[in-house]
Parts: C-alpha cells; structure tokens; sequence
C-alpha cells in the first residue's frame, strides 16, 4: 500500500474492505452476540497503520512521532456516562467548566470549595484552558514549564511542518479517503442495497434492523417481537435493550424475501396512533461496513493522540470544503438525525476530541455549527431518538467566553437562536404562546424547542460573569 498514489490507494482499500468487512464484522439475530468481530485490528486497522508510517512496525513509528511534540497543556478528556466530574466554586468560570478525577487530584482545587458531580457523558475535562477558569488553570501534570510555554501559540503548520513529509502526505491521502468512506457508511439511507464499489457478488444475505424511537414502551416492542418473531420474554427484551443502548438491533437474519416479511410484520403488528416500529432492510454487508466505519472513527481518535501534527492533518482534511460541496464534516454534522444512537455518540466524541482541543480549530468547527444552527434543530426535533443529540455540543462551545462573543459579533449568534426558537414556537399576535397540556404528544415540537433557551444562557452567562465582582459571582454559583 506504501507506493499506492490517491486512487490506487483508493481501490486498494475498497478491494480489501469489500472482501473481509463482511468477514470480521457479522451481525447476527443472537441477541446476546448481535456482533460476532473476527479479528479486525489486523486484518482491517493495522495496515492503515503500516501505510501512514510506511512500516510494519507502526506502533513503534507512531510513540517516535509522540516525541516530536510537547507534552499536552490541555487534558481534554471525554467523560463516559457515570463518570466522575468536579467543579471549584471558587475558580470555575462557570458550572460547566469541570475536572477529571485525574487532574483533580493533582491541582489546588482540591483544597478549594468544590461539588462533585456524575457527567452524563459527552462533555470533557477542561484542566489546562485558561479561559475555564479564574486561577490555577493547570494541574500538576499538565503545568507548562516555563511562562513562555504558557503563551506559546503554535500553529497547525507548525505542527505539521515536524512529521517526515512523506508521511504527512500519505496520511492525507488516508485521511481524506476513510473520512469519505465513513461519510457514505453511516448516513447510507438506501434500503437493502450496498454501494456499488463494495459489492462482492450477488448474495442473498440480508438482516431485518429495528430502531430505536424513544416512543413505544418497552412492553410494546417486546410485545411486538414476541409476536412476529414467535420468541419468548427473554430474547425479546434483549432485542429491546440493544435496541435502548446501540440505538438498533438485528432481530432478523436471512433472505431478502424473510427479512421483508419480518419487517412488513413488525410494522403492521405495531401500527398506534403512534405509528409503526421502525424497521429497515439491509444487506448484512451493508451492516458491517457500518460496524467498520464507526470503529474507523474510534480509531481515527486513537492514531491522532500520537501527534499533534497528525491530528491537525485530520482537521484540515475533514473541514476541507469546496464552492460545490461542504466540508466531509459539515456533511456529518447534517445527516445526524439519520444516524442511529452508537453512531452519533461515537462521532460527536470524534468532533470533542479532534476538533475541540484546539482553539482554533473549535473555532472553525463553531462556525459552522452556528451556520447550520437552525437545521441541526430541526434535525433534532423531528428524531425521536431524544437522548443523544448533537444540540449537546453547543454547551462546549457556547459557554467559551472569546468563542461566544466572536460567534455573536461576527456572526450574529444571538439572532439565530432567536429566529430558531420563534420558528419552532406559536405566536399570537405578534406574541409567543405558550400551550399548556398533559398529553405526552401534543406539543412535542414546542418542548424541545424550549431547549434553545439554554443555549441564550449559555452564550450570554459567559460575558456577564466577566463583569461582576468576586463575591457576587461565588453567590450566584
């Protein structure tokens, strides 16, 4: 793969991928095994690996690359669901400005005022971000080591400049391909058909998808598939629970015309004033090209924490944009209401740990979140699928205070939120009316849309916690 040009490269990995994705990702009905993985990590991801650095010893290329940089100032850390967060009421610029249980304890906040909080996940830890806080910004781990160090504001050239340029350029290349290649993977809409580049033949392999809607009970899906598909308690609330936790499930795997029949049951079984359960038909090759692109970006993540100089590659490459198309990013940032829950929490982490480390970076990254402000919440009061959203990210960039006040002034942030909330709301007369029902139904668009009204506070708490006096500020916390 090492003398491959861009679209030698490109046929390589499709010929590869076509023949053992299905391989090392098979789906299955088991609800207890609905993912058998049949060694992906060498069949699949090292050869990337040996392609960028050109070695069949990648790990040892990448942990040399890790010592052309500094250490990190910024931790930066997700939290997973359940995690532990800490905020200094003394220090913290605002609630959500939290530490890690690692960088806690090795900072003087641990001796200040301090609440302790379970993160829901999503958000990150912001110890080495000066604008997080009013003092101590750095733990002991992340400390710089001189002033200079401190203020130095390197750029992503810089970075980029330190790698071998053979290097740099084959990982652009790989970049820009996989980025691509997981575009097309998971906001594939087309029921039952794979792409035709990674076709192996006609097989008449596909599997019936139930999704999650966050609408019907759990007794009602259960309910549902005990019927159609003549299994017990059991297995059904299995099915169920995939379904809650990975936003789908494979319920059915056999021919087209089974997996059809299936589906057309489920669908009229469960036919409410509700609607049906959603259910799509898929070549089982399709499903496993979408298993492999989300553990592509996983990966992606994890061959970026060796150099900053690579993780820069990553973000120009995916915020690369052309006057007759977006950005690849931009692209993902659109389809998240077609993404089912693992594959929008996987790539919202993606976008925390690629994009949000980097001030400048964020900052093009929020650009365009502000640009597509009015449709991401369209997209998210038309899914059902409530509890992973990519509305969840304006937290992290809303409440920056240089990043709001650029965000308002040279892009008219305040005036977006506002025509959004107006446009998801009803007016009488010229004024907002505000229904007030009990039918868990009626309404639905105008609660979420009430939402937005976080997103004022988080753009505006920023700059009038600026403006008050230290007492005043510790009371309000």
């Amino acid at each position: 793969m090492s003398k491959s040009g861009s679209g030698d490269l490109r046929d390589t990995l499709y010929n590869h991928w076509k023949k053992y994705v299905p391989i090392c990702f098979c789906a299955t009905e088991n609800p207890t095994s609905n993912l058998i993985e049949r060694n992906p990590l060498n069949i699949l991801i090292k050869p990337l690996e040996n392609y960028i650095c050109n070695s069949l010893d990648s790990e040892k290329a990448l942990k040399s690359l890790s010592e052309l940089d500094d250490p990190p100032q910024l931790c930066g850390k997700v939290f997973k669901s359940g995690e532990p967060s800490y905020f200094c009421r003394d220090c913290g610029n605002d609630p959500t400005c939290v530490l890690c249980s690692s960088c806690f304890r090795q900072s003087k906040h641990r001796n200040h005022r301090y609440k302790m909080m379970t993160s829901a996940g999503g958000g990150y830890c912001d110890c080495g971000d000066p604008e997080a806080w009013k003092k101590d910004p750095y733990c002991e781990h992340h400390k710089p080591k001189s002033a200079e160090n401190a203020n130095e504001d390197a750029t992503s050239d810089s970075y980029v400049t330190k790698l071998p340029t053979d290097l740099a350029q084959r990982a652009t290349e790989l970049f820009t391909f996989v980025l691509e290649y997981v575009f097309d993977m998971l906001s594939f809409e087309k029921d039952a058909e794979l792409p035709e580049q990674l076709k192996l033949g006609e097989r008449n392999d596909y599997v019936t998808m139930l999704y999650n809607d966050e609408v019907h009970s759990y007794d009602q899906v259960v309910s549902t598939l005990k019927k159609c598909l003549k299994c017990d308690d059991k297995k059904s609330f299995e099915y169920a629970a995939i379904v809650d936790k990975e936003g789908r499930s494979v319920i059915k795997r056999s021919s087209k015309v089974e997996c059809m029949a299936v589906k057309n049951g489920v669908e009229v079984t469960m036919s409410g004033s509700v609607g049906p359960l959603k259910t799509k038909v898929f070549q089982h090759a399709l499903v496993s090209h979408q298993y492999f692109a989300e553990r592509l970006v996983a990966w992606l993540q994890k061959v970026c924490d060796y150099s900053k100089g690579l993780k820069n590659i990553l973000c120009k490459v995916g915020l690369y944009a052309t006057p007759d198309s977006h950005s690849v990013i931009e692209r993902i940032m659109l389809a998240d209401n077609v993404l089912w829950k693992s594959a929008r929490a996987i790539t919202h982490q993606f976008f925390i740990a690629i994009y949000f480390m980097d001030p400048n970076w964020k900052r093009e990254f929020a650009v365009i979140y502000s640009r597509n402000y009015k449709l991401i919440w369209r997209n998210y009061i038309k899914n059902h699928d409530e509890t992973v959203s990519l509305t969840d990210l304006a937290v992290q960039m809303f409440t920056v205070i240089s990043l709001s006040k650029y965000l308002i002034a040279k892009h008219n942030l305040l005036q977006t939120i506002m025509e959004t909330l107006i446009e998801h709301s009803k007016t009488t007369k010229g004024k907002l009316n505000f229904p007030r029902t009990r039918n868990r139904y009626s309404n639905y668009e105008f609660k979420r849309a009430q939402y937005i009204l976080f997103d004022f506070k988080y753009c505006l708490t920023p700059v009038s916690y600026t403006h008050l006096r230290a007492h005043e500020t510790i009371a309000l916390i």
